[in-house]
């Protein structure tokens, strides 16, 4: 959290506790918003049905994902917009995801090919994604 600068941190009340013991570590975060609290409930119950769509570019940021720290300490990555461009040429090419299909990636979400394949590859051709814990 401290190497992402991030302001809003969006989570469930049970982590939340773990963050609570580092907050002071994170100057930048501004604000702490769990998925199952009311306060989220209540921006949700607020919210449009219309969805106001944010220009980007291709090489603006998109996400971080983290190393696994195995040569040091983790560090962060910026992916840009165009990387998800190239995951959605994945999920068609690559992994032939047909129209009835239903996708299930067996790699864990915390993982790049979790992210690439299981999440952002299928929802981006708006396919239905599989994950059993």
């Amino acid at each position: 959290m401290g190497n992402s600068g991030a302001k809003i941190l969006i989570t469930t009340t049970d982590l939340q506790e773990r963050v609570d013991k580092v907050r002071r570590n994170l100057p930048r975060l501004k604000e702490i918003l769990t998925v199952d609290g009311d306060k989220f409930k209540t921006l949700l119950a607020k919210s449009s049905d219309d969805l106001k769509i944010t220009e980007t570019n291709a090489e603006d940021p998109a996400f971080m994902l983290y190393t696994s720290g195995t040569t040091g300490k983790p560090k962060g990555i910026v992916h840009v917009h165009k990387a998800i461009l190239h995951e959605q040429k994945t999920a068609q090419l690559a992994l032939d995801i047909k129209d009835t299909d239903i996708y299930w990636c067996t790699a864990d979400p915390g993982w790049v090919t979790g992210i690439a394949y299981e999440i952002l590859g299928t929802w981006s051709i708006r396919k239905i994604t599989v994950k059993i814990f």
